[in-house]
């Protein structure tokens, strides 16, 4: 049996469904890596499926994500996290962000076996 891997967990927000607060992190002003951030939030590979809809909890626009959650093999997010860090531009923790610039910008390929030995807690 494959040894399990626990992912880390980002953009969980207490002013959504899914967990931090929105608000605390909002910035007025890009970061300077802000657009490569969002492509390799939009990158990563399908972890959890949901059949829903998703709408912005401040100004409700949307449609902006499903609720599924989105994984780089590492870390975690809700698939409606990129709308956020665009539109928002939310700080996010320098950790994520150094182990991004570390991928070179790009979200591995998983494979089938990696993804189920994936766990969120």
């Amino acid at each position: 049996m494959a040894k399990k891997i626990e992912l880390k967990q980002l953009g969980f927000f207490a002013d959504l469904p899914h967990g931090g607060s929105l608000s605390a992190i909002r910035r007025e002003q890009a970061a300077s890596e802000e657009a490569q951030i969002v492509a390799y939030l939009r990158a990563g590979e399908l972890f959890i499926a949901s059949p829903g809809v998703v709408f912005d909890v401040i100004d409700r626009a949307g449609p902006i994500g499903s609720g599924s959650v989105m994984t780089d093999g590492h870390w975690a997010w809700p698939d409606d996290l990129p709308a956020y860090v665009q539109k928002y531009h939310l700080a996010l923790p320098e950790q994520f962000v150094q182990h991004v610039r570390a991928n070179n910008w790009q979200v591995p390929t998983l494979t089938l076996q990696t993804l189920r030995s994936l766990t969120l807690n």
